[in-house]
C-alpha cells in the first residue's frame, strides 16, 4: 500500500524534488521507515531524501543551553507545544527548496551536506537572531526569516534587495565560521503563529521575534 500511494503521489508531481521524511526514529516505525528508503533507493536512485527523526527526550543527551527558552511560557510536557516548535524549525529549514521564489532545491542542499559522505546533521532554532557556535563547522544551511529590512542597515542607508541580505548574512555566518562552506537564505515571510499555533510567547517578543524590553 505504501509503494501504491508512493508511486501514485510522485508521478502527479510536475517536479519532483526529492522525499521529506518525519519519522519516528526510537520505536518499531524506526524499522518501517528504514524498509521505505530502501525502497525509495532502489526506485528512485536520483531523487534524494531528506529524513527528519524523532527521539524521545529520555534517549537523547541533555543539553540544558539549547533546550531553555527564557522567553517561552513553555510547557515541555505538552506533546501539542513541542510539535509546534519542532514544526515551525523544520518549515523554516525547508523553505528554500519549498518556496518558488527560492533558488535552491532539495538536491541543491542534500548535495551540499553529504559531501565526504557527512549523512548527519544536527537542527538549531534560533531568535532573535543566529550565532554560529562553533568555528569548525564544516557545512551549514541557514535560513533567516521575517527579519525586517532596518535590521541590516544603519539610519540613512539605501534600502538593500534581497540578495544583497543573503550576502550580508553569508559574510555574518563567515565571520565565525570561516572555513565552513555555507548556504544562506533571507527571506521576508514571518512564521505564522496564528491559532492553533500555542500562545506561550512572553510579552517581550515582538511580532518580528526580537525582544523589546527584558
Amino acid at each position: 500500500m505504501i509503494e501504491d500511494a508512493v508511486r501514485r503521489m510522485s508521478e502527479e508531481c510536475d517536479y519532483l524534488q526529492g522525499f521529506h521524511v518525519l519519522f519516528d526514529a526510537h520505536n518499531g516505525f524506526s524499522g518501517i521507515t528504514n524498509n521505505i528508503l530502501q525502497y525509495l533507493d532502489d526506485e528512485y536512485k536520483r531523487i534524494p531524501s531528506l529524513c527528519f527523526p524523532v527521539f524521545q527526550n529520555n534517549i537523547v543527551t541533555q543539553s540544558p543551553p539549547y533546550r531553555s527558552f527564557p522567553y517561552l511560557e513553555y510547557q515541555p510536557n505538552l506533546l501539542y507545544q513541542t510539535s509546534a516548535i519542532y514544526a515551525a524549525a523544520i518549515e523554516t529549514l525547508t523553505s528554500p527548496y519549498r518556496l518558488k521564489a527560492m533558488k535552491f532545491s532539495m538536491g541543491d542542499i542534500t548535495s551540499v551536506m553529504s559531501t565526504y559522505g557527512r549523512k548527519e546533521y544536527y537542527m538549531t532554532s534560533l531568535t532573535p537572531f543566529y550565532k554560529p557556535e562553533s568555528e569548525r563547522t564544516l557545512f551549514q544551511s541557514a535560513v533567516l526569516r521575517g527579519i525586517p529590512v532596518n535590521k541590516f542597515q544603519k539610519p540613512g542607508n539605501c534600502m538593500y534587495h534581497s540578495t544583497q541580505l543573503e550576502e550580508i548574512f553569508g559574510q555574518y555566518l563567515n565571520k565565525y565560521s570561516a572555513s565552513s562552506v555555507t548556504t544562506a537564505t533571507v527571506f521576508n515571510e514571518m512564521c505564522s503563529v496564528a491559532t492553533p499555533f500555542p500562545r506561550f510567547f512572553k510579552p517581550v517578543v515582538s511580532d518580528c521575534g526580537f525582544c523589546t524590553s527584558l
